[in-house]
C-alpha cells in the first residue's frame, strides 16, 4: 500500500479572515494536508467553529482575534504563533471587506475603512509575518485580492481601488522579500459561492452568472483552496509574484462576449 503523502506536514500556517467563506475552506485544505493552522478572524465564535472541524481530524489548531487594520494587533497574533509553534511557515491574507456604493456618493470614512482593512491590513501581515519568516531564510505569503484588483466593477471605487493595490502590493513585497527566500503571491478569485454571497444571489442570477464563466460554473471556495495550496507547496518554490486568476477563464474572456454563443 502506498503511503499517504500530506504536502503541508507540520507547517505553521495564519490565515487570516478564517473563520469563513474562502478562508475557512483554506484552513480546512491547510490542515488536511498537516498544517498547524492559526484560524485568525474578527469573529471568534465562528473561529471556534472551524477550529472544532480542524480537531476532528486531529490537527493542531489556534484560534486568534485580531483587526487586522491593527498593526500592534497583527503583531501579537505573529507573536503569539511563533510563541505556541515556534515558527511562522506560511502566511493567507484573506480578511477582507466588500460593499457597493455609487462613486459619487461614497463617504471619505468608508473609503478609509476600505483601504484600511483591505489594503493596510494585508501590508500589516505581510510585514510582520515576513519578519518572523525572514528569521530561518524561507516562508510563503498568500495575498487574496479579487477579480476586481484586475479590471473595475461598477459602483465600488473604493473595493476596486483597494484590490488593485494588493496586487501591486504582492510584486512588490515578492521583490523585496526575494532576499529571505519568502515567496509572496497573489491569488485573484472571481465569483465565488460563498455563504455571504449565496445569502445576497437568487437561484436565477447564479445561473444567469454562471452561464458567462468559460467553465460554466461559478467557484467553489474549495477552487481557491486548492490554489493556495499548491502557492504554499513545495511545488511553487521557483515561483514568485505570481497573480493567479481563479475564475473558470472570465479575465480571459472578452467582456463583450460574455454570455455570447458564438459559432
Amino acid at each position: 500500500m502506498r503511503a499517504v503523502i500530506v504536502q503541508l506536514e507540520n507547517k505553521v500556517a495564519i490565515v487570516t479572515g478564517g473563520a469563513s467563506g474562502i478562508g475557512e475552506a483554506i484552513c480546512l485544505r491547510f490542515a488536511a494536508e498537516g498544517a498547524k493552522v492559526v484560524v485568525a478572524d474578527m469573529e471568534p465564535k465562528n473561529a471556534e467553529a472551524v477550529a472544532k472541524k480542524i480537531q476532528l481530524i486531529d490537527r493542531e489548531v489556534l484560534t486568534y482575534t485580531v483587526e487586522v487594520s491593527n498593526y500592534d494587533q497583527v503583531c501579537h497574533m505573529v507573536e503569539a504563533t511563533a510563541k505556541r509553534f515556534g515558527t511562522v511557515d506560511i502566511l493567507v491574507n484573506c480578511a477582507g471587506i466588500s460593499e457597493f456604493v455609487r462613486t459619487e456618493d461614497l463617504p471619505i470614512d468608508k473609503w478609509l475603512k476600505m483601504i484600511d482593512v483591505n489594503l493596510t491590513g494585508t501590508f500589516y501581515c505581510c510585514l510582520s509575518a515576513g519578519r518572523e519568516m525572514a528569521k530561518k531564510g524561507k516562508g510563503k505569503i498568500v495575498n487574496i485580492s479579487s477579480a476586481a484588483g484586475l479590471a473595475a466593477i461598477p459602483n465600488s471605487v473604493h473595493y476596486v481601488s483597494s484590490k488593485h493595490g494588493v496586487v501591486g502590493l504582492t510584486k512588490a513585497f515578492a521583490v523585496d522579500f526575494a532576499k529571505y527566500g519568502i515567496n509572496v503571491n497573489c491569488i485573484c478569485p472571481g465569483t465565488t459561492l460563498t455563504p455571504m454571497v449565496r445569502n445576497t444571489m437568487t437561484a436565477q442570477y447564479v445561473a444567469a452568472r454562471s452561464k458567462r464563466v468559460p467553465l460554466g460554473r461559478l467557484g467553489q471556495p474549495e477552487d481557491q483552496a486548492n490554489a493556495a495550496l499548491f502557492l504554499v507547496s513545495p511545488q511553487s518554490d521557483y515561483i514568485t509574484g505570481l497573480i493567479m486568476y481563479v475564475d473558470g477563464g472570465m479575465y480571459a474572456l472578452h467582456s463583450g462576449y460574455a454570455g455570447l454563443e458564438v459559432i
